[in-house]
Parts: C-alpha cells; sequence; structure tokens
C-alpha cells in the first residue's frame, strides 16, 4: 500500500532542507563574556570603595588588575566580547592601588609629624 505524497508548503515559506528548519541551522548562540573579565569589574569596584576601608590590604584592587590584564589578552586574542569589562576592571584596580598608596603615605606622614601644640 503506497501513501501519497506530502502537500507542498503553502506559499511564503521557505522549502524545508535536510535540518528540517526550512533550509536553516539552528542560530549559533553568541560567545559567552569571560568570568575573569567580569570578576575584574566586581574586584575594581569593590577594591575602590570597600577597600578604602581596608586600606593596609589592598587585595582587591592587585586583584582586579591581574584578572583584568588576563581577561583582555584572552579576549583579544581570542575575538571574545567583554573588552569594556576587562578595561573597567583595570582602570578601577589601578585607581583603588593609587588611593590606598595615598592613604598609606598620608598615614605614614600623620604619624611621623608630632602631634600637639609646639611652642
Amino acid at each position: 500500500m503506497s501513501y501519497p505524497p506530502p502537500p507542498p508548503p503553502p506559499p511564503g515559506f521557505p522549502p524545508t532542507g535536510p535540518s528540517g528548519y526550512g533550509g536553516y541551522s539552528a542560530p549559533v548562540p553568541p560567545p559567552r563574556t569571560p568570568g575573569m573579565a567580569t570578576a575584574s569589574l566586581v574586584l575594581g569596584i569593590l577594591g575602590v570603595t570597600v577597600g578604602l576601608c581596608l586600606w593596609f590590604l589592598p587585595v582587591m584592587p592587585v586583584l582586579a588588575v591581574i584578572f583584568g590584564h588576563i581577561s583582555l589578552s584572552r579576549i583579544n586574542s581570542g575575538g571574545l566580547p567583554g573588552r569594556g569589562l576587562a578595561i573597567t576592571g583595570i582602570v578601577t584596580g589601578y585607581v583603588g592601588l593609587a588611593l590606598a598608596a595615598i592613604l598609606l603615605i598620608v598615614t605614614i606622614f600623620g604619624a611621623i609629624t608630632p602631634s600637639g601644640p609646639t611652642f
């Protein structure tokens, strides 16, 4: 027993191809933003804001700069998105380091100078 062939598609629809999607394959998702770029941004912001409270331990700005440079080199070599996140993380990391250095210098200068009236 033979069955009749399927009806043709209605006008306006592309013909179906081997993939079953009208000759088109499923869209390819865009590449994901590297996690180190996001971590650099978050650590840079925290290094500038919360890091000033912990001026004796500027770990967050240092990590922001390191993660930012690593992710920026990976982004440039692989054509990945997230360049702005990495650059912002690097900049805020350096700003956090500069603020920590200024705070350290002011603290040392304040400890060296005598406090109290001088006659």
